[in-house]
């Protein structure tokens, strides 16, 4: 509405100082009127320019034919209804000998197609997708079976033996089981955590047949030796049977007991210290 309302009053105004022109503006006068709100090219691809033209004539100084209003123009333009943008409006008057004058306003303005001059909505930016890590590829077994402990893991780190053909088979080279488990002061295994390792190893030597194990059971040197000699062996045989209830040929399995002996960390003087020291074991004797 004071879009509107400003337009009229420019060109009132501009009908005022045509007024002024009479004969003296000689035998012929031609006003271009000022410009109100300047237009711009369009670069929205959603907007038309249009244009209409009003006029009117003069006769002896008396307006007698016409309209020259800026309603006129809008009119002839189409622009009722719409809401227009960037809206110019120029005046032209030409005058001869002040008997005769013609008196005109353009318009043009911006319209959207759909009559409204709202910019088109911005195109939906796309959010980018992060994307979990894979998972760790694993090692894949001559059997097909994949094995997917990690780096680090006792699997991984006999499959590394076995699959080296540059590493001899020795007396020195263990792998320490990490995951299994018996009841305190027992060689029952405990299933629940002990099956995924048992279950692995037992894959590992399906997949690799000419590998024969030594099993080893070790404990801290809490107690008496020979108990603890009798404890390890016992466990060691329970790894094995577990292998065995596996699929795995008994043959290739020798489980041994070494009770205190060969600590892996011969303090033997903390909970955590004796904790490293109770233990089972394998050691690669053929492959």
């Amino acid at each position: 509405m004071m879009k509107k309302i400003g337009l009229v009053v420019a060109t009132s105004a501009l009908a005022a100082s045509c007024g002024a022109i009479g004969p003296a503006g000689g035998l012929f006068t031609s006003v271009k009127g000022p410009r109100s709100f300047q237009a711009g090219p369009s670069n929205n691809p959603g907007m038309n320019t249009i244009t209409g033209e009003s006029c009117a004539m003069s006769i002896l100084g008396l307006i007698a034919l016409g309209d020259w209003s800026v309603d006129a123009a809008l009119k002839a333009a189409g622009a009722e209804g719409k809401t227009l943008k960037n809206v110019a409006v120029d005046s032209r008057v030409m005058s001869i000998l002040g008997l005769y004058g013609n008196y005109c306003t353009d318009i043009a303005a911006q319209v959207a197609e759909d009559g409204m001059a709202a910019a088109p909505a911005p195109a939906p930016v796309e959010e980018e997708v992060v994307e979990a890590p894979p998972e760790p590829a694993g090692r894949q077994l001559p059997t097909g079976h994949t094995v997917n402990t990690g780096d680090g893991s006792m699997e991984y780190g006999l499959l590394d033996f076995i699959q080296d053909e540059d590493r001899a088979v020795d007396k020195t080279t263990w792998f320490n089981f990490d995951r299994i488990s018996f009841a305190t002061g027992s060689a029952k295994l405990d299933m629940d955590k002990s099956s995924d390792q048992l279950n692995e190893i037992a894959e590992i030597l399906k997949a690799y047949p000419a590998v024969k194990l030594k099993v080893g059971g070790y404990t801290d040197n809490t107690g008496k030796a020979k108990a603890n000699q009798k404890l390890s062996a016992a466990r060691a045989k329970a790894v094995a049977a577990a292998l065995t209830d596996r699929g795995i040929d008994k043959k290739r399995l020798d489980p041994e007991g070494y009770g205190s002996k060969h600590p892996v960390c011969p303090a033997n003087d903390t909970p955590e210290c004796r904790a490293q020291n109770r233990r089972l074991a394998v050691r690669v004797t053929a492959k």
